[in-house]
């Protein structure tokens, strides 16, 4: 890894939360960051957000990404590969990438 944003450290942290009776759960994961990520990186986030897809009913995900340095074709990426539907284990567009800014930044 280069140093950029680790998500797949916090999605191992909430499966390691789930890990106890929440088999039958709908679990929503919220993401909020202004880093960048790599290919390897996103990588190992949705091969963690489908281990915790496989631990509960369903998954949906929903990334915020602050200012102009979030990657957000990457965390697309992660929202279509790591959602999963109830009783299905095919990505389901369950989650959303929203981009957010401050009042004083101009649109881009």
């Amino acid at each position: 890894m280069n140093g950029g944003t680790n998500i797949a450290s916090p999605l191992r942290h909430v499966k390691a939360m789930l890990s106890n009776g929440h088999e039958e759960c709908d679990c929503v994961v919220a993401i909020l960051t202004d880093g960048r990520l790599d290919s390897y990186q996103t990588n190992d986030a949705i091969s963690q957000a489908k281990e915790l897809g496989n631990s509960v009913a369903s998954l949906s995900i929903y990334a915020f990404g602050v200012g102009r340095g979030a990657e957000y074709a990457e965390l697309m990426r992660l929202i279509l590969n790591g959602t999963k539907g109830p009783d299905t284990t095919t990505p389901l567009l369950l989650g959303r990438c929203f981009p957010l800014r401050t009042t004083n930044e101009t649109l881009w």
